[in-house]
């Protein structure tokens, strides 16, 4: 499972982190999740158009929805090193 929060909650947007992967199929299940830490935004994305960027602060307690996508552990970690 990958937890997405932000933007990253809309599938589409969440494709493409996926698109950019060599396997480019959509996760298999998607679900709700809660996350129990703050959420804030700051700064700007140049990679998403001087869009805003949210931010977890995991030293405090909270709540910020967030979406789990089931996928393959090659998507996964290709997202963790070219995002």
């Amino acid at each position: 499972w990958y937890v997405a929060y932000g933007s990253n909650i809309n599938k589409e947007r969440f494709m493409r982190y996926i698109n950019g992967c060599s396997d480019q199929t959509e996760p298999v299940a998607e679900k709700s999740y809660h996350i129990p830490y703050s959420i804030y935004f700051a700064g700007v994305s140049k990679t998403w158009d001087n869009k805003g960027v949210a931010f977890l602060d995991v030293t405090k307690p909270g709540s910020a929805f967030g979406k789990a996508y089931m996928v393959t552990k090659s998507q996964f970690e290709e997202i963790q090193i070219k995002y």
